[in-house]
């Protein structure tokens, strides 16, 4: 999980300078980065996105002691730059440029950890199933779909999402007209708050090492892995200043 946006190579120079020993008769021996990939390649996505809820989990039960609503969830799209080049038409001329990968990240804003990483999409569905029930979701118009409303509705999430302005009159939407009027804008301009783990992120100046398109998204979960523990000593270092006087 510490692995982050490290790539093997220097993730194995890091284990080899502070003496970790990977072996179980203490021979003193570090894996190398060939090593460290096998391992890599190895273990199911799902165990990735275990780890990353459980992260998430931990700074929530910091928080808890206030006794305030921590299940209100953000979902927004980024990009991350590859180290690898793909050929690219710009203004009629063939570029080399780094290629990007999109995904769609849910943020508790509260704690400003990362829930779950998806490659993009705009349905909820990966993400639901990810949070309790009558949890708050907040989602740009993206999202503005009838299936989502219907999800929500299913699960019993409470969706805010600005919708799209339509030019009919009728509405042959029963769900997303449901949830039209239960809308509240102050709850959705929280939704601003779910941006700045992009930010944190950004400037890490991360970047993806993989090829294929599995590894690309473990190696997505993996940054987002990292943010959660550097973001959970944070959250414990501020939650340490407050005492809970109730």
């Amino acid at each position: 999980m510490i692995k982050g946006s490290l790539s093997f190579t220097d993730l194995s120079i890091q284990l080899k300078n502070i003496g970790y020993d990977a072996t179980i008769k203490g021979m003193g021996k570090s894996p190398c980065a060939s090593e460290l990939h096998y391992i890599f390649e190895k273990i199911p996505t799902e165990c990735f996105e275990e780890g990353l809820k459980m992260l998430d989990e931990l700074s929530a039960k910091l928080y808890s002691k206030f006794g305030e609503d921590l299940d209100v969830f953000v979902t927004d799209g980024t990009a991350i730059s590859s180290v690898y080049l793909e050929e690219r038409m710009i203004k009629l001329k063939k570029r080399l440029v780094k290629e990007r990968h999109d995904y769609t990240f849910l943020v508790r804003i509260h704690t400003n950890t990362i829930r779950c990483v998806k490659e993009h999409t705009n349905k909820i569905m990966p993400y639901i199933t990810m949070i309790p029930p009558n949890s708050t979701f907040l989602a740009d118009p993206e999202f503005d779909v009838e299936e989502n409303y219907r999800m929500a509705d299913l699960y019993r999430i409470n969706l805010h999402i600005k919708q799209k302005k339509v030019r009919s009159k009728r509405c042959r939407k029963p769900f997303r007209r449901e949830f039209r009027k239960a809308f509240d804008g102050k709850e959705y301009r929280k939704r601003k708050l779910g941006e700045r783990c992009f930010g944190n992120i950004e400037i890490r100046g991360v970047k993806c090492y993989y090829k294929k398109r599995e590894s690309k998204l473990k190696g997505a979960i993996l940054i987002a892995c990292e943010h959660n523990i550097i973001q959970y000593f944070k959250n414990k270092a501020w939650c340490n200043l407050f005492v809970n006087l109730r």
